[in-house]
């Protein structure tokens, strides 16, 4: 699974900067200005990673878990960015089944100035932590687990320069989904 997650992200970033030699330019860090120590004042800087709190509901499944997305390169009008993290999942109030699962994503934001419009394809691990046992066999690592697709559709704000963001939208594990974030690591053009 991680050799399949590596080449995914790998790949996508090669597609990426191959098909857009001419009008990309991969983003390397700067180490003076890691965390916050950028020119506040500069509106054409960025901030190359993000933290966020997620929310999803749809009548009786809900959940609630964590994001990381680090920029993998931008121009004027694009992003793209690698992601991460996980959440705890309900199905309530008639069936006490819950889980958990980890995702991994590759999401592009498009547009410019304060509102964007997002798209995520990946992958995510979910565990049923509500197993049951059978004639006192345990289940295994393999049993209550099962790998599917993560798709995402939605909008972003994001001020030029803030590090404060907000998304929602629609997507396969999230369902409709509330996420406020905080990016961090500025990056000065």
């Amino acid at each position: 699974m991680n050799k399949i997650c590596f080449c995914f992200f790998m790949l996508s970033s090669l597609f990426v900067n191959a098909q857009s030699e001419r009008s990309f330019s991969l983003i390397k860090p700067d180490l003076n200005n890691t965390i916050l120590l950028g020119n506040p004042e500069n509106t054409e800087s960025e901030f190359r990673h993000g933290l966020s709190v997620n929310v999803g509901s749809i009548l009786l499944f809900h959940n609630v878990g964590v994001g990381y997305e680090c920029l993998i390169t931008s121009n004027r009008n694009f992003k793209l960015y690698a992601g991460a993290g996980g959440a705890f999942t309900s199905f309530f109030p008639f069936d006490e089944t819950k889980g958990a699962y980890g995702f991994l994503d590759t999401h592009i934001s498009t547009g410019s100035g304060n509102n964007h419009f997002e798209a995520a394809l990946g992958t995510f691990i979910y565990a049923n932590l509500s197993h049951q046992t059978n004639n006192n066999i345990t289940p295994t690592f393999r049993d209550i687990t099962t790998v599917l697709p993560l798709v995402r559709l939605g909008y972003r704000y994001q001020r030029q320069g803030a590090g404060f963001y907000f998304r929602t939208g629609l997507g396969f594990p999230d369902m409709l989904y509330l996420s406020f974030g905080k990016s961090f690591g500025r990056i000065n053009k």
